[in-house]
């Protein structure tokens, strides 16, 4: 499908969402998977509504971040647990 490149650019300069930062295999087929379920035959196609309705977009973005915003709110945690596995070598 043509316009990868294009919708890349479009969803950082509109969402603020870096496309290029991700691995481009995976991250295509989540939006072909979007695009499969919303009844979008192109990325253009997609962009030009991401751009139009803030509905889609939220939804969008929140489909593309799901996983990340996951890991990053899991690394509270792994922080708490490296801290008081520190503080108990300390104290030894």
């Amino acid at each position: 499908m043509q316009g990868y490149e294009q919708l890349k650019d479009g969803v950082k300069s509109k969402l603020g969402i870096d496309l290029h930062s991700y691995k481009e295999q995976q991250m295509r087929r989540r939006i072909n998977q979007w695009l499969e379920r919303h009844d979008l035959t192109s990325y253009q196609q997609l962009l030009s509504l991401l751009k139009e309705d803030r509905d889609h977009q939220a939804q969008f973005m929140k489909y593309l971040t799901i996983n990340t915003s996951n890991f990053f709110s899991g690394c509270g945690s792994v922080q708490k647990h490296r801290r008081a596995s520190t503080a108990c070598h300390q104290q030894e």
